[in-house]
């Protein structure tokens, strides 16, 4: 495919580009800046290089056609994220069907956000859709098939509430264990022991444990990045005591692929251990991080057991419990109990004296 070599030219305050694609002519408003109408140009004969013109009509890439080739290309991701972006982009398409990609406005995403509240839908699950469809244009400018300011940039993301992870003490980790069937006992302490996610876990294949290594090799992951995950022998051997029937570690009964969900089952043990309903299955990935921090386990070094990709999602998982708030409470009353500051004679001082200060330092 062959293009001419174009036009910049300006109509009222809106610049234009006007080229030729095998005999066709194809003119495109841009905006307002100069600068920005030359990189479209440009854009336009990157597209053509590298193949991908095929999608850009004569007024230019519609957006719907955009979403579809969006969704192709995450095809990579696992199931459960795919039905997840599927769902998100249905929702934008919806709304932004008629649009080209250069014709969607920062007041246009305002104007979706606001529909999608009026239908009852949460900021947080707007913020979702929204960061999807800035995905979609991040990706569309990088391929030449869109160029300009990202319309979702300016846009002022609803706030979510941070909801701290519960951190489960021993008791309350016993009920859940006492709770659960004997497949979802065993998930349960793969996960609280390993900080896999649900997903790898579910998929995970005798052929990618390594009970002599002590370890597990997991293909896929969230990142796309294959990673190692080492295994104490205590939960090395909570795998050795399962049957082997198949493929899977986690087998379904009927079909022999991997078990595909486990809701039902987890909202049913976590009734009957009487732990609140906030408490998520990927919570537990939350107490692996926080445990090994909170016992010195350098941050690089849990980085790289969770299979993150950069360390401030590492430092997310640092939810220090009410008994680690506890003890590093009591550092500073201990200093000033034994410095005399505080006298002896109440009831906190009585308690705090139970204890030194070199024995406050060295509780664990």
């Amino acid at each position: 495919m062959r293009v001419n070599a174009g036009r910049v030219y300006k109509r009222g305050d809106v610049f234009y580009i006007d080229y030729f694609v095998e005999g066709k002519r194809i003119r495109e408003a841009v905006g307002k800046d100069e600068g920005q109408a030359n990189r479209a140009l440009e854009k336009r004969k990157e597209a053509v290089i590298k193949g991908v013109f095929n999608l850009v009509s004569r007024r230019g890439v519609r957006f719907p056609d955009f979403a579809e080739r969006y969704v192709e290309m995450k095809r990579t991701h696992g199931r459960r994220s795919m039905r997840q972006i599927g769902l998100r982009v249905r929702r934008l398409q919806e709304h932004f069907g008629g649009f080209l990609l250069s014709q969607v406005a920062l007041g246009d995403v305002e104007a979706y956000a606001k529909k999608r509240l009026k239908d009852g839908v949460k900021g947080a699950t707007i913020n979702r859709e929204l960061a999807c469809l800035k995905n979609i244009f991040n990706i569309a400018d990088r391929l030449g098939a869109f160029c300009g300011r990202n319309p979702v940039k300016g846009f002022e993301f609803f706030r979510e509430e941070k909801r701290d992870a519960l951190i489960l003490d021993l008791n309350e980790l016993r009920r859940l264990l006492d709770a659960a069937g004997e497949r979802l006992r065993r998930i349960i302490l793969l996960a609280w022991g390993t900080g896999m996610r649900r997903g790898e876990i579910l998929g995970l294949r005798w052929a990618d444990i390594d009970f002599e290594r002590g370890s597990i090799f997991l293909k896929k992951t969230k990142s796309g990045k294959p990673r190692r995950v080492q295994l104490d022998p205590a939960v090395a051997g909570v795998l050795q005591e399962i049957e082997r029937t198949g493929e899977y570690v986690f087998p379904n009964s009927i079909t022999g692929g991997p078990v595909k969900d486990i809701k039902t089952a987890w909202i049913r043990t976590r009734a009957k251990a009487k732990l609140p309903k906030t408490f998520r299955f990927h919570d537990l990935r939350h107490n692996f991080g926080t445990l090994l921090s909170e016992r010195g386990v350098a941050l690089p070094t849990i980085m790289e057991m969770l299979g993150h990709a950069q360390i401030s999602t590492t430092m997310r998982y640092q939810n220090p419990t009410t008994e680690a708030k506890t003890r590093a409470a009591s550092i500073l009353g201990a200093l000033l109990t034994n410095a005399g500051i505080i006298g002896t004679g109440t009831q906190v001082a009585q308690t705090a004296g139970a204890l030194n200060l070199s024995d406050r330092l060295s509780i664990n």
